[in-house]
């Protein structure tokens, strides 16, 4: 979802770091692979869809709202900050 909104400089490389990225990938590939783990991953344009009003600053939710403020959610009180 970074590498869709923010563009290719934020992509996972796909190699470097002495064969560390190599491993990430191969890794990453096998693991999603795996029928339990396949079967919880939501179809890619729909999550990218839900995560578009993060990735332009509209979400207007707690964590939305604390992320605009450059604050934990933690520390987010809607009652003070909303």
């Amino acid at each position: 979802a970074i590498e869709h909104y923010r563009g290719s400089e934020f992509a996972v490389p796909e190699s470097g770091e002495g064969g560390l990225w190599e491993q990430y990938n191969a890794w990453l590939e096998r693991a999603t692979a795996l029928s339990s783990v396949a079967s919880t991953l939501p179809d890619k344009q729909r999550y990218l869809q839900h995560v578009a009003k993060y990735a332009e600053g509209k979400a207007r939710s707690k964590v939305g709202n604390a992320v605009r403020r450059g604050v934990p959610a933690h520390d987010y009180d809607d009652k003070l900050d909303g």
